[in-house]
């Protein structure tokens, strides 16, 4: 088949979830001898290829907005003129119509028997346009509930934003089926969104590493954004209880974001037990997990995250959240633990009763593989997909 994936954020340029899952499954893809095209838009700073083909992907990316060429878009100076002047999101508008000729086109040259879109694009907050918003194209249309804007904003009880709503609902209007990753998420958008198609549910899945099996060190790990959503708080307020019956292990958090904001809730005692360590590229941080007793992650709202699943393929025991999606990754109960992320004193007990019981330890360690390995592999998942698209008439 001929498949086409619109995503902004494909690697190797800066990316998230959406980027690692649509790389996964478009690689998987390939691999069974499916063709696969990418088409996205990002800012310039971003310094992606217009063109490039990395692993029998074709990846076709449009950017928008004007380079500053001597001034990182990592920097604070940056970061304060683009909140300003909007400087990455400058002719936004005639991009994003480009984008839709070139899908256009593609779906003509190359016979594309099936698109995907996902829910979250962060042009919607820049757009202005009014009509002609999405391409004009009679093939199947999916669109991927990841978590949209509104989605999380609903998540997190904070405003909705009206002109970014607009888009949104334009392109669930859009689309021929509606997936989702999760449950959770697919009830969740149901409510927010009012929606009436059907909404079918593929999770996320992993291309599986083997990296062998790693002596362990006294380590407990975090990665993820540096946000409160991600439980980041609740996470280190339990970490000054762990330190109190525990004098050496050590919580490394890794993944952007302003560490400043966080450490007011580390005790002072504590400060030299917990490392902010950046983000890092997918292989070191597969190597961190494999290395450590345990990964914890007591996140407030998720889609259905790939932290926890890495982490429990990398053979690393593992606390997940009860407030998403978490239930629906806990298959077997002793391939992960949950926990509340409003309790830090249960999140403390966790981490100490892991810490503590070695036999635990290696129980979550062998079935949180087995878990990643038997159900939520990518072959598994990409099969999944392919049973979606050869039941369409396209």
């Amino acid at each position: 088949m001929n498949l086409c994936f619109i995503c902004d954020e494909y690697p190797p340029v800066s990316h998230g979830g959406i980027g690692t899952v649509t790389k996964s499954i478009a690689e998987e893809l390939v691999r069974q001898n499916h063709n696969v095209f990418i088409v996205g838009i990002l800012p310039k700073s971003y310094k992606g290829e217009k063109y490039e083909e990395v692993n029998g992907v074709k990846i076709w990316r449009l950017d928008h907005g004007i380079l500053l060429p001597f001034l990182s878009r990592n920097t604070l100076l940056y970061k304060l003129l683009n909140k300003i002047f909007q400087i990455d999101f400058l002719n936004i508008n005639s991009v994003w119509k480009k984008q839709n000729r070139l899908i256009e086109n593609l779906v003509s040259e190359y016979n594309i028997d099936v698109i995907e879109f996902p829910d979250y694009r962060f042009a919607f907050e820049h757009l202005t346009l009014k009509n002609n918003v999405w391409p004009n194209i009679d093939i199947f249309k999916i669109v991927k509930f990841h978590g949209s804007i509104n989605y999380f904003n609903l998540e997190a009880n904070l405003k909705i934003d009206q002109k970014v709503l607009k888009y949104e609902t334009s392109l669930y209007e859009y689309a021929d089926q509606l997936v989702s990753v999760s449950d959770y998420t697919r009830r969740k958008m149901m409510l927010y969104y009012d929606l009436k198609k059907d909404i079918k549910i593929i999770h996320n899945g992993l291309e599986i590493i083997n990296k062998g099996e790693a002596i362990k060190e006294n380590t407990v790990i975090f990665s993820g954004s540096l946000v409160p959503k991600k439980g980041i708080v609740p996470l280190l307020k339990a970490w000054n209880i762990v330190c109190k019956q525990n004098d050496s292990a050590v919580l490394k958090l890794y993944g952007k974001g302003v560490k400043h904001r966080f450490t007011k809730h580390i005790d002072p005692k504590n400060m030299n037990r917990v490392k902010f360590l950046g983000h890092i590229n997918k292989e070191d941080l597969i190597n961190e997990y494999t290395s450590a007793k345990l990964a914890v992650f007591p996140s407030f709202a998720e889609a259905f995250a790939l932290g926890p699943m890495e982490s429990m393929m990398a053979g690393c025991a593992t606390i997940y959240s009860t407030a998403t999606s978490g239930i629906e990754l806990q298959v077997n109960e002793n391939a992960v633990l949950l926990v509340n992320p409003y309790d830090e004193g249960q999140i403390a007990e966790k981490i100490l009763k892991v810490l503590n019981d070695e036999d635990l330890r290696l129980k979550l360690q062998i079935e949180g593989r087995k878990l990643i390995e038997n159900t939520f592999n990518i072959s598994r998942v990409v099969q999944k997909h392919l049973d979606l698209y050869k039941s369409t008439e396209c």
